[in-house]
């Protein structure tokens, strides 16, 4: 009985960590390029019951101890694109990246919201340089153009091409914050166009988001009503069942 109880707390835990994941789903839903997360549920392992009477035993069946969430997964697929025309505004049509340098390092990046630092390179709107094959991209100029292959001229001269990479492995990457992401397995140039002018929104769909968030609340609900329960079930054995 009291197992019941902490299978049911297992599962009120994992919701509330599933709508916090959620939660800043629906946060990010108007930043560039964000991809969203989904919580991966994992049940602990099951135990086998067996009877026993006199010399006999059976088993009785197998049960559960709860869940716990195991780790996030990130849903990679593109977000729909918005027009802007503004010359440092890009978007990336496949599965590269751009990628930034920060204080910790290379990282990569699919928000390509870009502005001209105040020293004239092509950077991030946290300050973070976008890289080129080269080094970060220095902006001599007024007229910025960047082809599909990520080319960038300024007032008709080469300034550099984009440095567009991925990880080299599935599964690879890691979210920092920031709209940031560190890669575990190396980098290796991607197939990707570049698209100037546009923007990738968030791949997150409010409504559906909203959806999973009710689903939450129910299960949350129902694992609550499961452990009031064995609570009242664990009383009446207590102070009940004990008189007799």
């Amino acid at each position: 009985m009291v197992r019941g109880l902490y299978t049911a707390a297992t599962g009120m835990v994992l919701q509330m960590e599933r709508q916090e994941v959620i939660a800043n789903n629906l946060a990010n839903v108007s930043t560039t390029g964000y991809k969203r997360d989904d919580l991966v549920a994992e049940a602990f392992r099951e135990k086998l019951l067996q009877a026993k009477r006199a010399n006999r035993q059976w088993n009785v069946g197998p049960i559960g101890s709860g869940v716990a969430g195991s780790w996030l997964r990130t849903d990679f697929s593109p977000g729909a694109v918005v027009v802007t025309h503004a010359p440092l505004d890009l978007a990336l049509a496949g599965e590269g990246f751009l990628v930034v340098q920060t204080p910790a390092g290379q990282r990569l990046t699919r928000n390509g919201s870009l502005v001209r630092d105040a020293e004239g390179y092509l950077a991030t709107r946290q300050g973070y340089r976008v890289l080129g094959d080269n080094g970060p991209i220095y902006l001599a100029g007024t007229d910025v153009r960047i082809n599909g292959d990520g080319e960038v001229t300024v007032d008709g001269a080469p300034a550099g091409r984009l440095l567009l990479m991925k990880p080299a492995a599935d599964g690879g990457l890691i979210k920092e914050g920031a709209n940031l992401f560190r890669s575990e397995s190396g980098l290796v140039p991607a197939d990707c166009r570049v698209q100037q002018g546009v923007l990738e929104n968030a791949n997150v769909q409010a409504v559906m988001e909203m959806v999973r968030m009710i689903d939450v609340s129910r299960a949350y609900e129902a694992n609550q009503k499961v452990l009031a329960a064995h609570d009242s079930a664990l009383d009446k054995a207590v102070n009940e069942v004990g008189r007799v």
